[in-house]
């Protein structure tokens, strides 16, 4: 019994070690599915430019959107199905929560950020955000 579970463990520990190369999608986290975990008082970091943001980029430390603006914190003030609410510059504004491009931090990252367009990582400028593994 031991052993089977022990081949089991293995052959799961190999199969998802390997799925990056298999499918192609290299440089991707292979559990985080781009989903920004949030809640109603939770301080955030969102580009001061809001909604007109191509990026849209939540994160959980300060740093630069892939505008060049500043994040700036704000606190969520509505959690809905696949968006936060907070207030920036005096009005309510949404972000999506489900981002298609993710830290490239390799899960070890400060900011746990998510943005909806290509940009370089808030806690590393030098590092590219990377494509959400969706497979």
């Amino acid at each position: 019994m031991i052993k089977a579970l022990l081949v089991v463990f293995a052959s799961l520990y190999l199969w998802v070690g390997s799925t990056p190369l298999l499918t192609g999608k290299e440089n991707v986290h292979p559990f985080n599915d781009g989903h920004f975990q949030v809640e109603v008082g939770d301080i955030i970091y969102v580009c001061e430019e809001g909604e007109a943001s191509p990026f849209q980029i939540l994160s959980t430390t300060e740093g630069k959107c892939g505008c060049g603006r500043d994040l700036v914190p704000v606190q969520v003030t509505q959690v809905v199905q696949g968006a936060a609410h907070v207030q920036l510059n005096d009005g309510d504004v949404q972000f999506s929560t489900v981002g298609k491009y993710i830290c490239g931090c390799n899960g070890e990252c400060p900011c746990q950020a998510i943005s909806q367009a290509p940009a370089p990582c808030p806690c590393d400028p030098d590092r590219d955000m990377q494509p959400v593994n969706i497979w």
